[in-house]
């Protein structure tokens, strides 16, 4: 009789550990799905924030040199900083590669105005650059025209870091809500093994 008793509690711890098993394993994959769609959804609005920063110009960057400012306009190109066609303002997106999620630009596109990848005029415009260029001769209306050596400094007008660090405290403190629940959610389930 003891032993057809001990038979039945180890079944039922069993039956009661392999529930909790497969709850673990259950929500784990919850836990990876909900991550999943929280990723996106914020590699979504960092993508939206970043477009709203430079089309309304939110920052204080380091104001366009009024020569080159007068040249854009002049020329039909938007005055403001980071806009010049559109191109690069347009490429600003999110997106999903080899399960990353990701916010930026396309890491292999070509800029049609500047002939570089997209990605690296980023990283220019986010860090700044000294540019120098030799000197050189060239064509303007059949004439040749020497043109001296010169410097371009271009400043550092950060976009990504500042957006950066604000998404990242917001994941921050979803991550610490979302741990509270998954111990609450382990503590309910372990008293109904009990």
């Amino acid at each position: 009789m003891a032993s057809q008793t001990q038979n039945k509690t180890r079944r039922r711890t069993k039956k009661q550990r392999d529930n909790f098993t497969g709850f673990i394993a259950a929500f784990a994959r919850e836990v990876e799905l909900q991550a999943t769609k929280l990723n996106k959804k914020i590699a979504k609005e960092y993508a939206a924030d970043a477009r709203r920063t430079i089309e309304q110009q939110l920052y204080d960057w380091t104001p366009l040199s009024p020569r080159y400012k007068k040249w854009k306009e002049s020329s039909g190109f938007d005055p403001r900083i980071y806009i010049k066609t559109g191109e690069f303002l347009s490429n600003i997106k999110w997106g999903v590669t080899h399960n990353r999620v990701w916010t930026g630009v396309p890491k292999h596109k070509i800029h049609q105005d500047s002939g570089m990848k997209l990605s690296k005029l980023a990283s220019i415009l986010e860090f700044g650059r000294t540019i120098k260029h030799p000197a050189t001769t060239i064509k303007r209306d059949g004439k040749e025209i020497e043109v001296k050596e010169y410097t371009v400094i271009l400043p550092p007008r950060p976009i990504w870091r500042p957006l950066l660090s604000k998404y990242l405290k917001i994941k921050k403190k979803f991550a610490q809500s979302y741990r509270k629940s998954l111990r609450e959610a382990l503590a309910r389930e372990k008293k109904k093994g009990k």
